[in-house]
């Protein structure tokens, strides 16, 4: 008897519910963690559920080296190490990644340089209409749509892919059933086609990498008006709206900041030497050569 679906490839045993749309969860999680890496490594072999191995192997991302940690000849995670770096990066996919985010989160703080958060669709139109759904958001929102599958083999299913891999958040829709049949043969391809996945890949910036560390997977959905549209309207979801990219300092802002700079040695000897240093007088001086001129217009 086939086991349940889930995110290792395993085949549902009966077709679940049409349109049937699955809890949001990692499938992908990566983060910089302040630790060392074997203090890393023995809290990465605690995940694993049997016996485990590590392979040593080359860095990537500017990092020195890699600790791979398999189980049952599963990977259940890559840490990197050494190098301009600073601290150690771990990362996690598939059916380990909320376990390694759960595990992350627990020990302390760290920065997410990456997460993927799935959900599944089910139903024979599932894809057909997500499809349509994403033509008009990446049309209303200004992103770039691509659609990828094989010419020659209709059956290991088609992606869509929603806005630039570069940019911080970025969306693939995929029929998971037509590739886990191929992958497997065709073996329990009547249960498997109605399968429809949709990701979303997150890369925070800056400061959000420590936000990102605090947020469960269905918060993501809010990052962006096309996410959270996505959500609503394909898994009946109302994301809350969350400012995710990094607030930038406006001209205005850095002209004020700059006038501080330059001017404040000249304010400090003024309100010493013309108010005996009552900075009340100095702000009503200063208020009243910015707003006298309007004031006297008014009048």
């Amino acid at each position: 008897m086939l086991p349940p679906a889930c995110n290792t490839g395993a085949h549902p045993q009966t077709p679940p519910p049409a349109a049937f749309a699955d809890r949001s969860r990692f499938d992908w999680y990566r983060a910089t963690v302040p630790a060392h890496p074997q203090m890393i490594l023995q809290a990465v072999c605690a995940l694993a559920d049997g016996p485990v191995g590590v392979d040593e192997g080359k860095g990537r991302f500017n990092y020195h080296h890699s600790l791979t940690v398999t189980s049952g000849g599963d990977r259940v995670a890559t840490i990197l190490h050494g190098g301009s770096n600073g601290h150690p990066n771990v990362e996690a996919s598939g059916e380990r990644a909320p376990d390694l985010a759960k595990m992350l989160r627990l020990l302390g703080p760290h920065r997410v340089t990456r997460c993927d958060v799935a959900i599944d669709l089910y139903g024979s139109e599932a894809f057909a209409a997500t499809e349509q759904l994403a033509m008009a958001i990446a049309a209303d929102h200004g992103l770039q749509l691509r659609k990828i599958g094989s010419p020659l083999d209709r059956t290991a299913g088609e992606t869509v892919y929603i806005g630039s891999r570069s940019s911080t958040l970025f969306a693939r829709i995929y029929e998971k059933g037509k590739a886990e049949s191929a992958a497997y043969g065709g073996v329990g391809v009547d249960a498997l086609e109605p399968w429809v996945r949709c990701e979303l890949e997150v890369k925070p910036q800056k400061d959000m990498k420590a936000v990102a560390a605090t947020m469960e997977p269905e918060a993501f959905w809010g990052c962006s008006d096309w996410t959270a549209r996505l959500a609503q309207e394909a898994f009946a979801m109302t994301p809350e709206p969350i400012p995710f990219h990094p607030r930038r300092t406006g001209a205005d802002d850095r002209a004020w900041a700059c006038m501080l700079a330059q001017y404040r040695n000249l304010a400090r000897r003024r309100c010493n030497e013309r108010y005996a240093g009552d900075r009340d007088a100095l702000a009503r001086d200063f208020l009243a050569g910015i707003y006298d001129d309007e004031q006297e217009a008014a009048a």
